[in-house]
């Protein structure tokens, strides 16, 4: 094989030794119970007022088209199903959503709500 070919083919090897290398770190990560960022669509942080369907209240800390994490009292009762509703007065927007409870993150003055979004609604305020 020509000095330049050879050059080029070690390159790949490498190349693709380490892409073999990264995607074994990866397996190990999952294996390890690590979180590794699967999510379909991305998040925006946003820290927003909402009501929950018993009428407490919440606040959202980011959210996506497929899922929403919100934060509540400490030591609440979270149902496996939880309706949410927002209002956005300076758009003139009201959003309504179901999601199903995927996490808790249980705090000392604050819990952590993880919902993935099943149903969800936007409409003009009323």
């Amino acid at each position: 094989m020509p000095p330049d070919s050879r050059g080029s083919a070690q390159g790949i090897s490498h190349l693709e030794r380490r892409a073999t290398n990264q995607a074994r770190a990866g397996s190990a990560a999952e294996d390890r119970g690590m979180d590794l960022d699967r999510r379909a669509s991305a998040r925006e942080s946003l820290a927003l007022p909402i009501v929950l369907a018993d009428g407490s209240l919440a606040t959202t800390r980011n959210l996506s088209a497929d899922g929403l994490f919100f934060t509540a009292p400490a030591g609440q009762q979270v149902d496996k199903w939880i309706r949410v509703e927002f209002s956005v007065a300076s758009a003139g927007l009201k959003f309504t959503a179901t999601g199903e409870v995927v996490r808790i993150e249980r705090g000392e003055l604050e819990d952590g709500v993880a919902l993935r979004l099943h149903s969800q609604a936007l409409s003009a305020l009323d």
